[in-house]
């Protein structure tokens, strides 16, 4: 049977939740497993693209970035783009015996809404889903949100120390990925 998993990712800005989730991605393609990366910035990300913005993350394009993202995020438009996700990864006929990860990065309370559409997915398989929720954190970025989140969506089931380094990150991505399908990287079945 397929392993399913559903990853709520958090953590403050510049932890490098994108570049963990990118070499998360490696080590499973590796191991035969589809992996996707559900970002609610991506769809107003593509509209500052198309507005001229040169993907700079400097604190201006951060807080209009995070203003689109809110809003986006309450609109029906973010629950549809998040069950297409969903379906392209879970009811893809090619994909039934591979092992599959979504990670969806959700950093605000409209994680009910999300929860209820994969609720509505598993409803469509026939395996198992297993939710998993990860908090990253990295010394020397601000971590005074883990209070709030913590507070506002209970415990996290996972919650990761990244070192500095892209080494380290990768690393972390790969130990992270065997503690969630077993083995190590010595036992790749």
């Amino acid at each position: 049977m397929r392993k399913i998993f559903l990853i709520e990712l958090n953590g403050p800005a510049e932890t490098g939740k994108d570049t963990f989730v990118k070499y998360f991605k490696e080590i499973g393609l590796a191991n035969n497993c589809i992996i996707r990366n559900f970002h609610k910035s991506d769809k107003p990300k593509e509209l500052l693209k198309c507005l001229g913005w040169n993907r700079e993350k400097n604190q201006d394009a951060r807080t209009v970035l995070a203003g689109m993202t809110e809003v986006y995020t309450k609109s029906e438009k973010c629950i549809q783009d998040f069950k297409t996700v969903c379906y392209e990864l879970l009811l893809n006929p090619a994909a039934n015996h591979f092992n599959a990860v979504l990670f969806f990065q959700s950093r605000d309370k409209e994680t009910g809404r999300l929860n209820q559409a994969i609720k509505d997915i598993e409803i469509l398989i026939d395996d198992p889903v297993k939710y998993v929720s990860v908090y990253l954190y990295r010394n020397g970025v601000e971590n005074t949100e883990i209070n709030y989140w913590s507070a506002e969506m209970g415990e996290y089931d996972v919650i990761l120390k990244l070192e500095n380094g892209i080494e380290n990150t990768k690393k972390a991505a790969e130990n992270f990925f065997y503690r969630l399908f077993g083995g190590d990287e010595n036992d790749n079945e």
